[in-house]
């Protein structure tokens, strides 16, 4: 049952695009630590708590899964952490409860539609700083001037990133290719003719931004595209998949030779710790991967099965690692590291049985979401929080009733 049919279709979209566009808007707000964002899903969460309350019903709305998750992501923050009120916990599920009351199976068709429609114009000004910095050597502001920036971020940081690697107005190239990952799903895993311009048009910025966990990403889509096509014994698609694939080993051959080939080579270097104080390497790629399992090798046992949520523990666990001294313990942790840093394995048992349950319920389409999620959980910091939920909310709407009625595998 879609709980927001009886709002109007503008408030509708514009509650879309607060949530699609959230990663910009993250850049920005009004003093302090918190962005526009989190104002934005804690106005809407509370929001959405008053109407179920007033309504009576309950907010069985949440998948059980992440209740679950929830819950105990918040007795770990007041058993470890010392907080009576575990609010960042609370925080965290109001995000939940806001993803999963506006999308849901009956609307989630008008949200990709207003999701593609604001990717064609944030793809588009992508293009217009890459195009313009070709023949110019001026690149357009990925900032929007007049807004304040959130205490979090730092204008010169913004600013001062690699010229080349263009992100529209995200503040990173990988925000940018993330945003673009589920639009190319959605085109590949239609049952009607492929817009194979529309795809070029989303995946060439992931490309020349050289995003290498989006690479990945869309070269896992491909791959399950791929196998789902040959289970269609239709010889005709077996030769349109043999092209296909010809072609994208064709590109990538083309590609390694280029500068942008080289930058993707470049930065493959950053994945190994062996690099760990060597001040010409950067220690991006390692950070993003490896650095939060190095820290949970050392966790005690009981750590290491229920997690620890206190900073004081975690950076007496940083200073025994290799690179102690050269990061610290507010670094960026990806997902997974995350998840059991934060949970433990118990977390991540919770985690796969909450997976698993929407797998089993899902469409096609609906699984290419959560392995490219998993892809993400790898290499970005996408859990917990509204970045896993814009990815799972759609794969949970995604039932085999909801494809077929939007047309998809």
């Amino acid at each position: 049952m879609d709980k927001t049919k009886g709002y109007s279709s503008p408030l509708r979209r514009i509650v879309y695009g607060l949530l699609i566009c959230s990663e910009i808007t993250a850049i920005y707000g009004f003093g302090g630590d918190w962005s526009i964002s989190q104002y934005v899903n804690f106005i809407l969460g509370l929001l959405v708590v008053v109407l179920v309350l007033s309504r009576k019903e309950s907010f069985s709305f949440v998948p059980l899964g992440i209740t679950i998750l929830t819950i105990d992501l918040a007795i770990i923050e007041m058993i470890t952490a010392g907080h009576m009120i575990p609010a960042n916990s609370i925080l965290i599920f109001l995000v939940y409860c806001v993803y999963w009351y506006f999308v849901t199976p009956d609307s989630v068709g008008d949200y990709i539609k207003t999701y593609k429609h604001l990717a064609v114009l944030l793809v588009g000004y992508a293009y217009i700083q890459y195009f313009v910095y070709l023949s110019s050597g001026y690149q357009f502001p990925k900032i929007i001037p007049g807004i304040p920036i959130n205490g979090t971020f730092l204008e010169q940081d913004l600013g001062n990133q690699v010229s080349d690697r263009f992100s529209s107005l995200f503040s990173e190239a990988s925000y940018l290719a993330r945003f673009v990952v589920p639009l190319i799903i959605l085109e590949l895993f239609k049952k009607e003719r492929i817009n194979w311009l529309f795809l070029l048009f989303l995946i060439i910025p992931m490309i020349i931004a050289v995003s290498g966990t989006g690479v990945i990403a869309l070269l896992t889509v491909a791959i399950f595209w791929v196998f789902e096509k040959i289970k269609n014994k239709s010889r005709a698609k077996y030769g349109f998949i043999i092209v296909t694939v010809l072609f994208g080993l064709l590109l990538f051959s083309y590609l390694k030779n280029t500068e942008i080939g080289a930058l993707f080579v470049q930065r493959t270097a950053e994945l190994s710790k062996d690099n760990v104080g060597d001040a010409s390497v950067s220690l991006s790629g390692y950070i993003r991967i490896w650095y939060g399992f190095d820290i949970y090798s050392n966790y005690s046992l009981i750590d290491k099965f229920f997690g620890n949520q206190n900073p004081a523990v975690l950076a007496s666990y940083v200073n025994n690692t290799l690179t102690s001294g050269f990061v610290d313990a507010n670094q960026f942790f990806n997902g997974a590291s995350r998840l059991l840093l934060f949970q433990g394995i118990l977390g991540v048992f919770l985690f796969i049985l909450f997976l698993r349950r929407i797998w089993q319920s899902s469409s096609q389409t609906g699984k290419a979401f959560i392995l490219c999620f998993i892809v993400y959980m790898f290499d970005e910091a996408v859990y917990p929080g509204e970045r896993m939920a814009a990815f799972l909310v759609v794969a949970y709407c995604l039932n085999k009733q909801t494809a077929e009625r939007l047309r998809l595998l």
